[in-house]
């Protein structure tokens, strides 16, 4: 039975990676074509059997599983039980300690007899998840019987319940609609739409299944996500269905009835056959956007639909014969083989040893990553603002040079090697670059204006003056988005030279925030001068000596904070540096997240973002890149507090050295750039 329920997960996997692909292409449709996709897998996982056809996608794995079979069956082995079995004997004799004649354990029952107490052992575990999840439905269930029985029928299937925010249908072959009181007549006419959608379609079976095949397949992380992600398309799909039934005039005023209903904590628990309002976000993103669709897109989807449930929802065509087939293409192989060896010893043609010299002696030269290491090169590396690619020169021809040495060096062109290799990051925070084609990453650079500088890490041969290796620092660059740094060290001897004594201390800090042994200290301090306020934050070492400073004042240009904190609540601090200037016209938010290297007097920087813009330029501005900066921010900021900052009240910095956390003070909300307001 286990085995069988594995096979059977292994499958569903297989499908929901498949669906989530496709599912992907489909993203531009309508939901209800995401929506059916997610059947193929439910069938996946809840029935064992199904009907086999040569254009299933198990073809391929059925096919690889029984040629790894062909290869490791003894023939020696079965010839030899053949035997014994003919003369009543199931193994080979030996003489135990008194003399006497016994069969021989044979170890391949050794090792049977240990799988099977594997099986067992992995049986008992499921089962016990089977009935941690029957202990907790039960008791969601018993709750939700003990809310409703208080409900008001108003007709059939509409009841009215108390103490509840948002609606809900519950229930499986008999679902009925739960509202709340106090709802408008138009509240009322969108939700009824939306819910007797999901009962005329049969969803809260749907959802029950799938609950059945989460609870046999509680193990599998790809039934956990397949459960949630049917749950988002099913709830998409129903929207859509409402404006095309109401008209798309509604849309603004579905979502706000959907926000008001998202209002509130829900009273009554729904996890496993009554179904509730999810992704209130996304599903309102998806109603704004909302677009009717071409009839040759829905023939193209249909088709997508129809072809993906048929190549996933096959058997594989008879796996035993294809074994055998594979076991006779594997003989007559080996027979040809031996025939070629035998009249190649005659002839001389069988022998490769040294035949390809060049490629061993390449294969020797490639990484890890597969990307071809020069030997013994002379190389540097920088960082440069390309501008422009000559595809027919494999060179790059406009560029701004890092320094003023630079051109005379390495020329107004550089060449590309014949073994370069391309990178293209795409993090907003991180230096994680994917490998990419030449050609590809000419087009990168080609995106934009003209005179638009695109930071790129290069690696050049100092010897031949060619790149080796080049890195566009950001995929993101049109839209103002980049991975941000800071670069250079911590100036000791202009922080030993001041005199801390004349400034007002405001509090201190000890934490570890560098890799030196022990905790170093930070000291908040404040002053004025010619009636401007000024903060630093001083970083001493153990004993006492600072080494490094974060300076403020008002009379900067740009909210500048300096914050101290624990990513997801681990023991290693790290220091969290974040720029705000919002201009009329243009304008750029960063931050940067790091440590100290007391002994290298450098950075040590894990994160950092930078956001720009201008309002006539060629920067694609995005509010949706603003949002996933401001989240990421967010996020650092959740577990942080203030040492140092700038904050802007009234049009004026006015400077800060409270501890405060400000997890939710910068927001995009809050932050948004004045001049796109009318996107």
């Amino acid at each position: 039975m286990i085995q069988r329920l594995l096979y059977m997960s292994a499958m569903g996997t297989v499908a929901v990676c498949a669906v989530c692909l496709v599912r992907f292409c489909l993203r531009r449709m309508p939901k209800i074509f995401s929506y059916a996709l997610w059947f193929v897998v439910l069938f996946r996982l809840l029935c064992p059997v199904s009907v086999p056809m040569p254009i299933s996608v198990y073809q391929l794995f059925s096919a690889s599983a029984a040629g790894t079979q062909g290869n490791t069956v003894d023939h020696q082995a079965v010839l030899e039980n053949d035997r014994l079995k003919s003369t009543g004997i199931t193994g080979p004799m030996v003489k135990n300690g008194s003399g006497q004649t016994q069969p021989k354990r044979s170890m391949a029952a050794s090792g049977q007899n240990r799988a099977d107490r594997m099986w067992n052992l992995f049986f008992v575990v499921w089962l016990c998840g089977v009935g941690v999840f029957a202990v907790f439905t039960g008791a969601d269930l018993f709750c939700l019987s003990k809310k409703i029985k208080y409900a008001r029928l108003e007709r059939e299937p509409i009841y009215l319940l108390d103490k509840i925010t948002s609606p809900f249908v519950a229930g499986i072959l008999h679902p009925r609609i739960y509202l709340p009181y106090g709802l408008s007549e138009q509240e009322r006419t969108y939700i009824l739409y939306h819910e007797q959608t999901h009962i005329r379609r049969k969803d809260p079976l749907f959802r029950a299944l799938f609950y059945l095949a989460l609870v046999l397949h509680w193990f599998n992380p790809f039934v956990w996500a397949a459960f949630f992600l049917s749950g988002r398309d099913m709830e998409m799909s129903c929207d859509e269905q409402v404006l095309r039934g109401l008209g798309m005039e509604i849309k603004c005023d579905y979502s706000q009835s959907m926000l008001e209903m998202a209002q509130g904590k829900r009273e009554v628990p729904i996890r496993s056959l009554s179904f509730g309002k999810n992704n209130i976000k996304k599903r309102i993103q998806h109603v704004l956007h909302y677009k009717r669709v071409s009839k040759q897109a829905l023939f193209v989807s249909v088709l997508a639909v129809v072809l993906t449930i048929a190549v996933l929802g096959t058997d594989p065509v008879s796996r035993a014969a294809t074994a055998a087939r594979l076991a006779n293409t594997q003989q007559t192989a080996g027979r040809q083989d031996s025939s070629t060896q035998a009249e190649g010893g005659r002839t001389g043609g069988a022998e490769k040893t040294d035949s390809d010299p060049a490629g061993a002696q390449h294969a020797a030269a490639l990484d890890a990553g597969g990307a071809a290491v020069p030997k013994e090169r002379d190389t540097r590396s920088a960082i440069i603002s390309v501008r422009s690619v000559s595809s027919s020169a494999r060179c790059i021809d406009r560029y701004v040079a890092p320094d003023d040495t630079w051109e005379e060096t390495y020329g107004d062109e550089i060449a590309f090697s014949k073994d370069c290799r391309f990178f293209i990051n795409d993090c907003r925070d991180t230096l994680d670059a994917h490998s990419v084609s030449f050609r590809a990453f000419a087009k990168a650079i080609a995106k934009g204006d003209a005179y638009q500088n695109k930071p790129c890490l290069i690696e050049i041969d100092e010897k031949k003056r060619q790149i080796q290796s080049i890195t566009l620092i950001s995929g993101r660059y049109q839209k103002g988005v980049s991975y941000a740094w800071i670069s250079g060290t911590f100036e000791t001897d202009a922080v030993l030279n001041k005199r801390y004594d004349k400034y007002h201390a405001v509090r201190m800090e000890s934490m570890d925030i560098t890799s030196a042994p022990g905790e170093e200290t930070v000291q908040i301090y404040k002053w004025q001068e010619s009636g401007c306020a000024f903060g630093e934050a001083v970083v001493q070492d153990s004993a006492g000596n600072p080494f490094w400073s974060f300076e403020v004042s008002e009379q900067g240009m740009c909210q500048c904070n300096l914050y101290v904190g624990r990513m997801d609540g681990s023991k290693e601090p790290f220091l969290l540096e974040m720029h705000l200037e919002n201009r009329d016209t243009y304008g750029e938010y960063s931050y940067y997240m790091y440590t100290l290297d007391v002994q290298n007097g450098t950075y040590v920087q894990s994160k950092g973002c930078s956001i720009e813009w201008a309002k006539d330029s060629s920067l694609l501005y995005e509010a949706d890149e603003m949002m996933k900066f401001f989240h990421l921010l967010e996020h650092y900021l959740h577990d942080s507090h203030l040492l140092v900052g700038l904050e802007m009240r009234e049009g004026q910095l006015r400077l800060r050295t409270e501890p405060d956390c400000d997890e939710n003070r910068y927001t995009y909300e809050n932050c948004a750039p004045d001049c796109f307001t009318d996107l």
